[in-house]
């Protein structure tokens, strides 16, 4: 082979000749793009990059906490709703029971009844006058009662005072005044004073239970109950006391108004079995 051949061959297979500073550079981006091909040739060949193994369950949390979110909102969108639906049949009810407290006020104040609750506070002694009381009588039984109510003032400036005012001491004390003035009075005064203060006077039987003294003596819903064992009654708790404390063995006698009528029944001596309330109406004789 002659030396030019030589040269030829040896000139195939060599490197370009480069400036000693260019060197280095060429054969480092060389290897990058040697690397970054083979990447690309493994990607597209379907081999997807690695995803650490806990992002999947991250992903599911946080699904999970998305879903639970939108569930707990509608819930709250349902709450409120029933919420205004309720707040506005409270309001339907609320309005249903004024327009029906108005009727019935209305219905009263024009009934004209006799037994109608005086319009002022204090003693009427008008309503006396009117019953048939003379103005004197009428002023007299005023005067007690003005006695007894200046009485209660004073109990309750002491109770004011020393700071036992609303307590069981000044409640027992009040009503003390009311039982000595119950006491001092007749059956016949001590009515007209609970009439002329617009307070109840007459126990008006409501119910009567089934298989009990009241329900065999032949009670009714309807009857006042005036006397028991011959004393007045103005209260449920007389009723009580009346028809079941005393001798077992010893019949109550219990008399009551009906239509206008008074008659009288035996009934054993245990709770009488009535549901009673109280009522005001016209003061009556003995």
């Amino acid at each position: 082979m002659t030396p030019n051949r030589q040269r030829f061959e040896r000139s195939r297979y060599a490197w370009p000749s480069l400036p000693a500073g260019w060197r280095r550079p060429a054969i480092a981006g060389a290897a990058g793009l040697g690397l970054g091909l083979a990447l690309a040739a493994g990607w597209c060949a379907g081999d997807p990059p690695r995803v650490p193994p806990e992002s999947g369950v991250l992903r599911a949390r946080v699904e999970a906490l998305e879903s639970a979110l939108t569930a707990r909102t509608e819930q709250s969108q349902e709450l409120l709703r029933e919420i205004e639906r309720l707040r506005q049949e409270l309001a339907d009810a609320e309005q249903a029971a004024l327009w029906t407290a108005l009727a019935q006020a209305a219905a009263e104040a024009q009934s004209g009844a006799a037994a109608r609750t005086p319009k002022r506070l204090g003693f009427d002694t008008e309503a006396l006058v009117g019953a048939g009381l003379h103005w004197s009588e009428a002023e007299a039984l005023r005067e007690r009662w003005t006695e007894a109510e200046r009485a209660k003032q004073d109990l309750t400036g002491r109770a004011l005072a020393e700071g036992w005012a609303q307590s069981y001491r000044h409640h027992d004390a009040l009503r003390g005044v009311d039982e000595a003035i119950r006491e001092e009075l007749d059956e016949a005064d001590y009515d007209r004073l609970l009439y002329a203060t617009g307070r109840p006077n007459r126990l008006v039987v409501q119910e009567v239970l089934e298989g009990t003294p009241a329900a065999g003596a032949g009670l009714r819903p309807g009857d006042r109950i005036v006397r028991v064992d011959g004393q007045r009654l103005f209260s449920s708790s007389e009723l009580h006391a009346a028809t079941a404390l005393g001798d077992p063995d010893d019949p109550v006698r219990i008399e009551v108004e009906r239509d206008g009528t008074r008659l009288s029944v035996f009934v054993p001596r245990e709770p009488l079995g009535v549901l009673s309330a109280l009522t005001r109406d016209l003061p009556t004789g003995p």
